[in-house]
C-alpha cells in the first residue's frame, strides 16, 4: 500500500464529509452513495475509482457506477434513477447502454426463427461455413456495427437513410432495411431488455409507388405466348417485378429469400 502524504489525507477527509452530507439527506430505503471496495491479489482492500449509488428496485438492489467522484453529482444521478423507476422504467440508462446493435440483431433472428423462418436465408461465409441472416442485414451491420442502442436515435436513422441514398439504394429498399431494425427494437422491449422510451422514432422514407406504362395482364399473356418457351419464365419475372434485364441476369441465390418471395439486389447492380 502507498502511504498518504501531504494534502491527500485532507482531500480524502473532505470527500468523506461530502459523502456523509449527501447520505444524510436520504431517508431509510431511499438509497446510498459511496465507494465500493474489493480485494486485490495481495489481499489488500482496494477502493473503487468512482463513487457508486445504490437503491432497491423491488427486492433487487442496484449498484450504479456514477463515473464521477463528486458526491453532489452522484446524489443528483441517484434521484434521477429513482425517478425513472417510479415513472415505470424497469431498466436504468446504464443498463440499457450495455446493449449493442448486435444484441438487437440476435433478438430479431431468434424471433424470425420462431415466428417467421421464411424471413431468413442461409448463405456461405468467407471461411467456407454458413450463416443465417435476413435481407438488408449487411447494410445495417456496416452502419450500426458495435453501436450502443442508446446512440441509435432519430438523427442516426436519418444519417443511415442519407447514406443508403448516396450508395444508390431506392427509398423503398431502405425502408425495408430499417423495418427490420424497428422490429428488433420492439422485440427487445417486449422481452424487457429495454424500456419503451428507448425505442427511437422511425421516420422512414416513402415506399415505392406503382409504376405506370405496364401492359395489362391480358396483353402480356398474349405477348408471352408468342415468345419462345424457354424465355417465358424470365419475361414473366421481368413483367411482375419491373426488374431490368441487365440486373436480372446478375441475380444469385444469395439475394433470394428462403421462401423465394423476395429478392434484394445490391446497389451496384440495380
Amino acid at each position: 500500500m502507498v502511504a498518504l502524504t501531504g494534502i491527500e489525507p485532507v482531500i480524502l477527509a473532505l470527500k468523506d464529509a461530502k459523502l456523509q452530507v449527501v447520505n444524510g439527506r436520504l431517508k431509510k430505503g431511499e438509497g446510498w452513495i459511496g465507494y465500493r471496495y474489493s480485494t486485490n491479489d495481495a489481499g489488500e482492500k482496494v477502493q473503487s475509482k468512482f463513487v457508486y449509488f445504490a437503491f432497491y428496485q423491488g427486492k433487487a438492489q442496484k449498484f450504479v457506477n456514477t463515473k464521477t467522484n463528486d458526491p453532489e453529482d452522484a446524489y443528483r444521478r441517484l434521484l434521477e434513477a429513482r425517478g425513472q423507476v417510479e415513472r415505470g422504467d424497469r431498466l436504468l440508462p446504464s443498463e440499457v447502454s450495455r446493449i449493442r446493435y448486435e444484441d438487437l440483431k440476435r433478438i430479431l433472428i431468434d424471433y424470425y426463427h420462431e415466428k417467421h423462418p421464411d424471413s431468413l436465408y442461409t448463405r456461405r461465409t468467407k471461411d467456407g461455413g454458413t450463416e443465417e441472416t435476413f435481407l438488408g442485414a449487411d447494410k445495417l451491420d456496416v452502419f450500426f456495427k458495435r453501436m450502443p442502442i442508446t446512440e441509435i436515435r432519430a438523427d442516426k436513422i436519418q444519417e443511415y437513410i442519407k447514406w443508403r441514398r448516396k450508395e444508390g439504394d431506392a427509398d423503398a429498399t431502405t425502408r425495408r432495411q430499417l423495418g427490420h431494425l424497428r422490429l428488433a427494437f420492439n422485440r427487445a422491449w417486449k422481452l424487457e431488455r429495454i424500456n419503451r422510451n428507448d425505442i427511437p422514432p422511425f421516420e422512414l422514407p416513402d415506399d415505392s409507388k406503382p409504376r405506370k406504362g405496364f401492359l395489362d395482364p391480358g396483353d402480356f399473356a398474349t405477348l408471352r405466348e408468342a415468345m419462345p418457351e424457354h424465355l417465358q419464365p424470365t419475361v414473366t419475372f421481368l413483367y411482375y417485378t419491373g426488374c431490368r434485364t441487365g440486373a436480372a441476369s446478375k441475380i444469385t441465390w444469395e439475394m433470394v429469400s428462403r421462401d423465394c418471395t423476395e429478392i434484394e439486389l445490391p446497389a451496384e447492380i440495380t
